[in-house]
């Protein structure tokens, strides 16, 4: 730990165990603490986290949110607004990659990146 502080003035966390485990010490620690949020946070239904996630997101120097949705779910989770911070996650319209690929006419390519998980869909397209 105080290796880290020496070497360290911004902590980025990025999942929900993180925030819970680690916005604290950071602080502790005199760190920045930035969240990047993807995905919803917590479980609608369990309210004791959700008011935890409120609170602790209290000691939050910044949130990043990745998308306007993601920003509109933070504030109506209970986010205060001025945290948050909306960086979207991906490439700018109208850029163009330099390369191109030929791929087999009678074969379906999928390219997926990402964790692969429930919560990201790639199961939900693969069946459908």
């Amino acid at each position: 730990i105080l290796k880290l502080k020496n070497h360290v003035t911004i902590l980025h966390l990025k999942s929900l165990n993180d925030f819970l485990l680690f916005t604290f010490i950071g602080r502790i620690l005199g760190l920045r603490v930035i969240w990047s949020v993807d995905v919803a946070f917590y479980s609608k239904s369990n309210i004791v986290l959700k008011y935890w996630l409120i609170f602790t997101s209290c000691f939050v120097h910044r949130i990043i949110a990745i998308s306007k949705f993601m920003r509109s779910n933070l504030i109506n989770a209970g986010i205060t607004a001025d945290k948050i911070s909306l960086i979207y996650n991906g490439i700018e319209n109208g850029l163009k990659l330099p390369l191109k690929f030929k791929f087999p006419k009678n074969r379906i390519t999928i390219g997926f990146i990402g964790k692969v998980s429930a919560e990201k869909g790639i199961f939900v397209f693969l069946r459908e």
